[in-house]
């Protein structure tokens, strides 16, 4: 565990319960109630709650990674066909990316003849706008096509393998951009409180 200068703390509320309290709570914890409340919550306040949001993008790379281990394993170990391949991992993955998978799978059975390269980067191009990919990450995601379909497997295998290498470091660059800007707000959040009290007084 990596160490860090804040205190670890917790808040704990000590009080006895009786066998009928435990069942309400448990009643509570498990959702069989038919209504359901908090004692710690300021009803009046509800309306000025804040939601994070986590980035989108760490989200879409880490999916896109997941579908290219599977991609691998339906290429190298299932013996399945680049369309086959692509429209089983499509099938397995929801949202944008899935779709491109299966779109790739249904262009590549509508023209058997058409080199890999260019159904790949035809699939890619129709997701301009549909993710929260950068251009430098779809540019990324056309490349992975270069090498695949027509190569055999080892190389397919190696291209996948550097392919997944690249997402890793991405995911890398991503998570320290993340610290960062969290570092970032947090500082801004304090000097506009700061500057308010200075205001205010």
């Amino acid at each position: 565990m990596a160490k860090t200068n804040k205190a670890d703390m917790s808040c704990a509320r000590v009080k006895q319960y009786t066998a009928f309290d435990v069942s309400k709570a448990e009643r509570h914890n498990e959702r069989k109630n038919e209504t359901y409340e908090n004692m710690n919550v300021i009803t009046e306040r509800i309306a000025l709650n804040v939601h994070f949001k986590k980035p989108t993008v760490p989200t879409y790379m880490e999916q896109l990674k997941q579908m290219v281990f599977l991609l691998k394993g339906q290429i190298l170990y299932a013996g399945a066909p680049l369309p086959e391949a692509f429209g089983t991992v499509g099938n397995r993955v929801a949202g944008a990316l899935g779709n491109l998978f299966q779109e790739t799978a249904a262009l590549l059975e509508a023209q058997p003849g058409e080199p890999f390269p260019t159904v790949w980067r035809k699939a890619v191009s129709g997701m301009d706008g549909k993710t929260a990919l950068s251009k430098s990450d779809r540019q990324m995601l056309e490349s992975l096509g270069e090498h695949l379909g027509f190569l055999d497997r080892e190389t397919q295998e190696r291209t996948l393998l550097l392919y997944l290498e690249q997402i890793d470091t991405e995911l890398l660059v991503l998570r320290e951009h993340k610290q960062e800007r969290c570092r970032l707000y947090t500082s801004l959040g304090v000097m506009g409180g700061l500057f308010l009290a200075v205001i205010l007084a």
